[in-house]
């Protein structure tokens, strides 16, 4: 019984002994864990990359990064390529939304978490495979890293080249300021893959496609411009480019075309706008139920011509055969030749006078600050037989633009002059362009 009684002694010790160590007190701060990284991965979307792939050297291509915050806030985020810093102008986050820096700090909101769509352009990619690694370093020092991998061939990528043809403008140019320019880009794959769209900026901007004209196309303009199967070997486009603004200055032109892989060709142009004293002239538009040989009126020289004749911009209207001859001008005037005709408010000129404009700019500004003539052209017996032309009635002091070939002329009526027993009246104006 001795023996059995020290046994069961030494069993209760060993007990005790296993139960004091295993229940310990808590103490704060104490403990053995690690604090949770923060996590980082790559993301797929529409033109982002996310696995490894192909690419023509110095293609830039679009990663989105996704990062979350573990047990401390987010402090930073660095990107590597082939173990070296990617230069910080070869990286734009969120399309420039947020200054690129490398390592970028990230602050505010953005700790807790953040997504960026970063565009790499590496300035030193090499034949073969490049190794991106993107990692976020949060205030404990945890941190954590993905990467792809982007394997460089030197393949050609497309080209957008701008042609020298008469009538387009291959090279940087001096116009006027305003003044529309016509250019032709040919876009070549290069046999390597299928062109995508091709697109038109100015001075970094999309050109609106208000400005924009596609020559000797149906279809309507579109900018950026998806490109048809006919089209995606290589094309050619004739472009007719209206400048956004008519002040003077330098602004750049580029004409891009990118493949199906995002590889990207251009051309550009540096065109310089200047202001240009406007020339004034004076001229005489006769009723066009006169003499032969009156009735429309040359701006550019204030010549008069016939109704008909093809350096005429305005006509005049003639007379109405019904009416005695005292009373049968009608004192309208309409555009010539493919012209059009604008009623001008002296609101839009400068000091609201004729006599204060001096440049295309001020001109072109109160052309398109204009007004649809309104006048009635309706079927009469009538010198002009066109009928429901956009006419204006005249009176002394009217102001009118033209615009005929890209050509903006501004007219001022100065006199009108009836007759009552002839048809010899007339109008007297100043012009200038």
């Amino acid at each position: 019984m001795k023996n059995l009684s020290y046994l069961l002694l030494a069993f209760a010790g060993l007990y005790l002994i296993a139960f004091s160590t295993g229940c310990g007190e808590d103490t704060p701060g104490g403990g053995t864990g690690t604090d949770l990284p923060p996590e980082i991965v790559l993301e797929s979307g529409a033109g982002i990359i996310s696995t490894t792939t192909d690419l023509s050297l110095a293609d830039p291509f679009t990663v989105r990064v996704r990062i979350d915050d573990g047990d401390a806030p987010l402090e930073s985020l660095a990107i590597t390529q082939n173990g070296t810093n990617v230069p910080f102008g070869d990286l734009e986050f969120d399309g420039g939304a947020v200054t690129s820096n490398n390592p970028l700090l990230i602050t505010g909101a953005s700790t807790s978490g953040v997504t960026y769509d970063i565009t790499i352009s590496p300035s030193s990619p090499s034949v073969g495979a490049n190794t991106f690694l993107f990692t976020v370093t949060d205030e404990n020092d945890q941190f954590s890293s993905t990467s792809i991998t982007i394997n460089y061939t030197d393949l050609p990528n497309p080209t957008a080249t701008l042609i020298d043809a008469m009538g387009f403008i291959s090279a940087d140019a001096t116009l006027t300021a305003g003044e529309a320019f016509d250019v032709r880009v040919e876009l070549d794959d290069n046999g390597v893959n299928p062109l995508a769209t091709f697109q038109i900026q100015e001075d970094g901007v999309l050109l609106p496609t208000a400005n924009l004209e596609f020559l000797g196309q149906t279809f309507d303009p579109a900018n950026p411009l998806a490109l048809i199967t006919s089209e995606q070997m290589g094309v050619t486009f004739d472009l007719r480019i209206t400048p956004t603004s008519s002040t003077a200055g330098t602004s750049v032109y580029s004409f891009q075309v990118l493949d199906d892989r995002g590889s990207v060709g251009s051309a550009s142009i540096n065109i310089t706008f200047e202001e240009s004293t406007v020339t004034a002239l004076m001229g005489v538009l006769f009723n066009q139920g006169g003499d032969t040989g009156t009735g429309g009126l040359d701006l550019d020289t204030g010549t008069g011509t016939g109704s008909n004749d093809a350096a005429a911009e305005i006509q005049d209207e003639g007379i109405n055969t019904d009416i005695v001859v005292a009373q049968n001008w009608r004192r309208q005037i309409s555009a010539a030749n493919d012209a059009t005709l604008r009623e001008v408010s002296a609101s839009s000129l400068p000091e609201s006078q004729f006599a204060s404009v001096t440049t295309q700019a001020q001109i072109i500004a109160a052309y398109d600050a204009g007004t649809v003539p309104n006048g009635d052209d309706s079927d009469c017996n009538c010198t002009d037989t066109v009928d429901n032309e956009e006419v204006s009635d005249v009176e002394v002091g009217d102001l009118f633009g033209v615009l005929r070939d890209g050509r903006y002329y501004l007219i001022e009526v100065v006199e009108v002059n009836l007759t009552t027993a002839n048809n010899e009246d007339n109008y007297v104006v100043n012009i200038k362009f």
